[in-house]
């Protein structure tokens, strides 16, 4: 958010990168070392910060692609992603099995989201990485 370019951008400046990184090894490709930089390690901190416990209702909003196992694992009963990219969208619903909604379809998602947990939300996460 700084203007720096982040670890997905095709270039991107590292701080201390002589103490802090890794190599990967050459028979991992990129898209799979690539999780490990970014991706995967932001979803364990906001799911712990959120503090999601057995049987609760949750919302993660932006990239619904790793946070909902995470959440799973932590006890969520019932898990929701929004987001703007179908492929991310059809991605989650394959590999964890939760309900999505489309933003490009749905321009209300506070009336959406009650329709589907009338009971309540009761954890959202932000995954979007916006202000």
């Amino acid at each position: 958010m700084s203007g720096v370019p982040g670890s997905q951008a095709e270039w991107c400046r590292v701080h201390f990168a002589d103490t802090n990184c890794f190599g990967i090894p050459d028979d991992v490709p990129d898209e799979k070392a690539l999780d490990t930089s970014d991706v995967l390690c932001t979803s364990l901190p906001a799911v712990t910060r959120s503090k999601v416990t057995d049987g609760e209702t949750v919302a993660i909003w932006g990239r619904p692609n790793r946070h909902p196992r995470r959440a799973q694992i932590k006890g969520a009963k019932r898990l929701i992603g929004i987001d703007l990219v179908p492929e991310r969208l059809a991605l989650a619903q394959k590999l964890y099995g939760i309900d999505v909604i489309d933003r490009r379809e749905v321009k209300d998602v506070a009336k959406r989201l009650k329709e589907m947990a009338p009971e309540g939300i009761e954890v959202c996460i932000e995954a979007a990485g916006f202000r």
